[in-house]
């Protein structure tokens, strides 16, 4: 049966189509890849390094909020009669003493050395003491800030960061309230 096609008829023979694909060559990286890669590394090692990194003002922030903490706790065990406790510090540590029971009219103050909570610390971020008044009145480096049952003390710690004041050369002030709270304020340089 005849057939009928539209196209050229040649006789010559056609190379056969590929059906594997050819061998892969060395294919490298592009300079545009190699850019992205190394920009992207570079933004996550500078991710690590600030979150890994002490942060001064962040420390001093906490050093401050640990200080206050364990002033109320001392405070809370005083009111509720468990112990007498005092607090007293130099420039550079403070300490937690608690009264010896005794026969005497005067209290017997001994450092607490063994207690987690209440042993004696250094100022951590660099703090250093500047002043306690306590009701108004200053009281010496190294005097005592007693916590007894009652109304709790009304006193005021000034600290100075690193570097002779904080980061923002202010003062920090850790005051006791009628309430037996310590509060943290900043306040300008005096």
């Amino acid at each position: 049966m005849p057939t009928s096609a539209i196209g050229s008829c040649d006789p010559s023979p056609r190379p056969a189509l590929l059906t594997t694909p050819p061998p892969a060559l060395g294919r490298g990286f592009t300079l545009i890849e190699l850019l992205v890669v190394l920009v992207i590394l570079g933004v996550l090692s500078t991710t690590v390094a600030l979150s890994v990194a002490p942060d001064p003002q962040r420390q001093v922030k906490l050093e401050t909020q640990r200080l206050a903490l364990v002033l109320e706790a001392a405070m809370l065990e005083a009111q509720a009669g468990r112990r007498q406790l005092a607090w007293s510090a130099d420039a550079e540590a403070y300490s937690f003493w608690e009264a010896e029971r005794s026969d005497l009219r005067e209290r017997l103050w001994k450092p607490l050395t063994e207690d987690e909570r209440f042993g004696r610390r250094r100022f951590g971020a660099g703090l250093r003491l500047v002043s306690v008044e306590v009701d108004g009145q200053s009281l010496p480096p190294g005097a005592l800030l007693a916590f007894q049952r009652g109304d709790p003390p009304l006193f005021r710690i000034a600290l100075a960061g690193p570097g002779g004041q904080t980061h923002s050369d202010q003062l920090i002030e850790l005051r006791g309230t009628p309430t037996g709270r310590v509060d943290i304020r900043t306040v300008g340089n005096p």
